[in-house]
């Protein structure tokens, strides 16, 4: 069977199959981990804004999946990520890691165990072909696993009012009833895939949607239908900055395959007792010798907001840099995320960052920006 691909364009870049929904819908068209997305609607911060107050709806289909399944899959699994996949029922996802051989970050993502014998891995959209090509230097049996990032479609939808709307558009999938995490695999085959799991990237309760490709328009059509003027399409824009607020890492941001769990405050994902994983000893190591630099949150008084890469000061000498900044919409203060030296990270300590050639004050503040309204 021949399933339906991702579409590309005559530049050779991929278009998701509600790309002419969002061309139809007003979205600003650019180009973002090898796809045409929408990087705002109206406007970057109204979009914020209304995701916290009442549901937005992003495409997430540049994101990349495998599917590991049969009897060697748990065992396949457990070998490569931080967290411990043995720990996790049917119906249950967590977050983890996808580590390298000398205790870097390869990728971020998330873990669902649909079935007995069967876990989908969700990760990011940029590392797509970096992952898969990780995966296949890792396991031989090629029987255990399959690629299917472009074979799948993705759509969250979160926000307070987004159970509400999932639970109408899909009542077999029983969301109100849906713990934290949790999920239900609706759609089992490849043609008619469908997994509903709560979980999101932006601190708000809410779900996301993986689904087959020939699904994708006609669901987004419904949670449109069935939402009314309670959903809003939203952007890349605005996701990152709801990400940000919540301090949710970004690949190729605040994590890179130079980094390592702890120094990045992801110890909590990185599961050593009794497990070997790739550069598990080297993770042991660094646990027992602790970091030199940590990950913090920041609020640069300035009108401009930090960006990536704006060095980070102390006393004229430059200490470290700024991974993510924006203005954070929900608290109106500009807020930001950087390594310092962990001499330097407590809450309270004042740095500076130079932004725009500009030098000004930037408290080291307890993090997340704003608190999550998950459901517990």
């Amino acid at each position: 069977m021949s399933l339906e691909e991702h579409s590309i364009n005559s530049e050779g870049v991929r278009r998701t199959p509600l790309y002419d929904e969002h061309v139809k819908m007003g979205g600003r068209i650019v180009t973002f981990a090898g796809y045409e997305l929408p990087v705002w609607y109206t406007s970057q911060i109204e979009e914020h804004k209304f995701t916290r107050e009442s549901c937005g709806a992003f495409d997430i289909t540049h994101m990349g999946e495998a599917i590991f399944e049969g009897p060697k899959a748990l065992d396949t699994i457990d070998k490569l990520l931080s967290n411990n996949p043995r720990k996790l029922a049917v119906g249950q996802a967590h977050y983890t890691l996808l580590m390298n051989d000398s205790g870097g970050i390869v990728d971020d993502l998330i873990v669902y165990r649909l079935a007995e014998e069967v876990y989908l891995w969700v990760f990011n959209g940029a590392n797509v072909e970096k992952d898969v090509a990780w995966i296949k230097s890792k396991v031989d049996d090629d029987s255990v696993w399959r690629h299917r990032s472009y074979h799948t479609s993705l759509i969250a939808v979160q926000g307070p009012k987004a159970e509400s709307i999932v639970d109408k558009a899909i009542p077999e999938a029983q969301v109100k009833d849906m713990n934290y995490f949790g999920l239900k695999w609706v759609g089992q085959d490849d043609d008619n895939w469908l997994t509903v799991a709560r979980t999101g990237y932006t601190g708000e309760d809410g779900f996301e949607i993986i689904l087959s490709n020939n699904q994708a328009v006609d669901m987004w059509r419904k949670l449109f239908e069935i939402g009314g003027d309670n959903i809003k399409p939203i952007g890349l824009g605005a996701r990152d900055t709801l990400r940000l607020e919540m301090c949710y890492s970004l690949y190729g941001n605040d994590i890179d395959d130079t980094t390592n769990p702890f120094e990045a405050n992801l110890g909590w994902v990185v599961k050593l007792k009794k497990r070997e994983f790739s550069s598990s000893e080297i993770i042991r190591q660094i646990k027992k010798d602790g970091v030199t630099r940590k990950i913090v949150g920041l609020k640069p008084q300035h009108k401009a907001s930090a960006r990536h890469h704006d060095e980070i000061l102390l006393n004229d000498e430059k200490i470290g840099f700024i991974t993510s900044g924006s203005f954070g919409p929900s608290i109106n203060e500009n807020i930001a995320l950087g390594f310092v030296p962990k001499e330097h990270a407590e809450v309270g300590n004042i740095v500076q960052v130079k932004i725009r050639n500009k030098i000004v004050d930037a408290p080291v503040v307890s993090t997340p920006f704003v608190q999550p309204h998950t459901k517990k």
